[in-house]
């Protein structure tokens, strides 16, 4: 008896028995409160506005764990309204939706390209290619296919090649120097001495192309030598 008295309280202690059920292991880790999302939290609108993609694109406002655009402000603010018309909330992004966003952009001014068509600005304009820095710079100053084009001697004369360089007619799809008298009224005759049409450029040809430019009044460059002004004599 006193044997089996034991072996019962051997096999208590090492059971639990009275201690009722059995508490689980404290050390277990509590189930996570993130949303299922991969693991991470879903984004807010303020660490939204610290992303780059708020300044550069519009995308300012939190979707779940995205940020994109809903607002126009934001899109109006950002740098691709600004270079290619991107100004309005579509689909998430900022987009060129109506001409006021092209016309407002880069796009518009430097190229000519002030109409939305399919979230993009292109050109179909006329006057809007003769308004641009492109027209001015180097002829780009008709509508071609979606964009403005040098193609005609209007194009030339309205440009730089023609003020600056006496480039003044249109061959072969560029601008080039036909006519003495558009050589002598360019900038280039006028600082450099380049007065005379040789092989459609406008060249420094007699001593008198150099005479009353600059290079020789104030250079001492009075000579005509290799189609440009020198200090030498043939």
């Amino acid at each position: 008896m006193r044997l089996t008295a034991i072996l019962t309280l051997f096999l208590c202690l090492s059971m639990g028995c009275g201690e009722g059920t059995p508490t689980p292991p404290t050390d277990q880790a509590p189930k996570s409160k993130l949303k299922k999302r991969g693991g991470l939290p879903d984004r807010t609108d303020a660490e939204c506005r610290k992303e780059s993609v708020c300044k550069r694109s519009g995308r300012c406002s939190a979707d779940r764990r995205l940020c994109v655009a809903k607002s126009k402000k934001d899109c109006q603010a950002s740098t691709q309204c600004a270079k290619r018309g991107a100004c309005s909330p579509l689909n998430g992004f900022c987009e060129a939706v109506t001409n006021a966003d092209c016309k407002g952009s880069s796009k518009c001014k430097m190229e000519g390209k002030c109409t939305a068509r399919e979230k993009m600005c292109i050109a179909t304009k006329a006057e809007d290619c003769q308004a641009s820095f492109g027209c001015k710079k180097i002829g780009e100053c008709s509508v071609g296919k979606e964009r403005c084009v040098l193609a005609a001697d209007a194009d030339c004369r309205a440009s730089e090649f023609c003020s600056e360089k006496g480039k003044c007619g249109f061959a072969n799809e560029k601008c080039q120097a036909n006519a003495d008298a558009d050589c002598k009224a360019s900038t280039e005759c006028r600082t450099q001495g380049l007065c005379t049409v040789r092989l459609h450029q406008c060249r420094a040809v007699t001593d008198e192309d150099c005479a009353q430019a600059e290079k020789c009044t104030k250079n001492g460059f009075c000579h005509a030598r290799m189609g440009n002004c020198s200090n030498r004599r043939r």
